[in-house]
């Protein structure tokens, strides 16, 4: 079965979406730090969207991914806009996720 995720949005969350199976996300925005942020979520990194491993096919179309921090905590704590899971490049499938009109905004 096929998902399709459209005009989603996301706002102050650790992670916005991890989709299985053959997906496609269109017009999507990801806000990672807002001025809502509760104390104790400043110090977590935030993940635009999460790429699973294999045999997942995932295509993220017309997204924007606003306020992401550039701040290293640590290589598990950290914001960044696209993420993945796998195993080890080893086992990583090729040609299985597509990318189109992505943007940040800071």
């Amino acid at each position: 079965e096929r998902v399709e995720m459209m005009r989603y949005e996301a706002h102050d969350v650790r992670r916005s979406a991890v989709l299985f199976g053959e997906s496609a996300v269109n017009n999507m925005i990801v806000t990672g730090n807002t001025a809502n942020n509760a104390l104790d979520m400043l110090d977590q990194g935030r993940q635009g969207f999460g790429f699973y491993d294999t045999w997942v096919q995932t295509s993220l179309t017309n997204v924007t991914f606003i306020n992401f921090w550039d701040r290293f905590q640590s290589i598990y704590n950290r914001d960044a806009v696209i993420v993945d899971l796998d195993h080890s490049d080893i086992y990583k499938p090729w040609y299985i996720s597509a990318t189109r009109n992505l943007r940040m905004e800071n």
